[in-house]
């Protein structure tokens, strides 16, 4: 594999990384796909794992098993009541956005090789290099500080439901938590599970109407998804309304203080653990 050219214009936050290990060499230099290029080349434990990652792909993929027996038929085909065609509409309009190169590279068929291959570190594998990252998009996809205040909204309408008993399952509904990040939904069940097989049963369903709650109290073009990492960290746009960085209470260079809930308990513990 070819080492790629270190990058002029390397992401920001890379220039605050300390290249003390080997692995993080001129870290500050490169884009992702160039250091990742650049690790595979210099050590030698990543090289022989994505040599295995390599070698594994090339075995056709049957199924999912724990002592390589098959079991057909374990799933069958249903209708989940997922409401299909705004999914489809919102995909085509995501397409809309995206250049030629762009939806080539995130557009595959079903069983494509490609879709085995991703994993957290993708970039090592330029098999895996499918899909595009948020910062590749010209349009910015704002992360909307808000969703605490729907919280307090929500439940103040289950206060409602409880004393008019207008909903039969009130006293099972979803509960929802103020968290850390202004931006996070917490939602929890309405009764703690038990390990009766009814209530594994209920998980789903349960989990279903808290994403229903949510949606019927954010705006349309808001939508609940499941985050692993702040979004475009490094981008100082990508949230809504905008707040300056500010050190005082996160210390951070990349994110203001109004990330996190505003309530003291928030704020004082992000000022004790930095």
């Amino acid at each position: 594999m070819a080492t790629s050219s270190v990058s002029q214009d390397p992401s920001p936050f890379r220039l605050f990384l300390k290249s003390d290990s080997p692995f993080l060499k001129d870290i500050e230099k490169h884009t992702a796909i160039s250091h990742a290029d650049d690790a595979v080349e210099r050590v030698p434990q990543i090289t022989k794992l994505v040599a295995s990652w390599q070698k594994s792909i090339e075995e056709p993929l049957k199924g999912v098993s724990h002592d390589g027996t098959i079991t057909p038929h374990i799933f069958e085909l249903a209708d989940d009541g997922i409401d299909m065609e705004a999914i489809v509409k919102a995909a085509g309009r995501s397409s809309e956005t995206l250049t030629q190169e762009q939806r080539r590279q995130t557009m595959l068929q079903f069983d494509a090789k490609e879709k085995r291959m991703w994993q957290n570190t993708h970039f090592y594998v330029p098999m895996s290099r499918f899909g595009i990252r948020l910062d590749q998009v010209n349009e910015t996809k704002p992360i909307f500080l808000r969703h605490w205040q729907m919280t307090k909204n929500y439940s103040n309408r289950v206060v409602v439901c409880l004393i008019w008993r207008k909903v039969r399952s009130a006293w099972l509904a979803p509960t929802f938590h103020p968290e850390f990040g202004r931006f996070m939904l917490e939602a929890t069940p309405g009764k703690p599970w038990s390990i009766n097989f009814k209530d594994l049963l209920d998980v789903e369903t349960d989990m279903k109407w808290r994403r229903k709650i949510a949606k019927d109290h954010i705006y349309n073009c808001e939508y609940p998804i499941t985050l692993t990492t702040f979004l475009l960290l490094r981008d100082r746009k990508s949230i809504t309304p905008y707040y300056p960085p500010s050190r005082s209470k996160l210390r951070s260079q990349f994110v203001p203080n109004e990330i996190a809930n505003p309530h003291i308990r928030f704020l004082t513990l992000a000022t004790n653990i930095r």
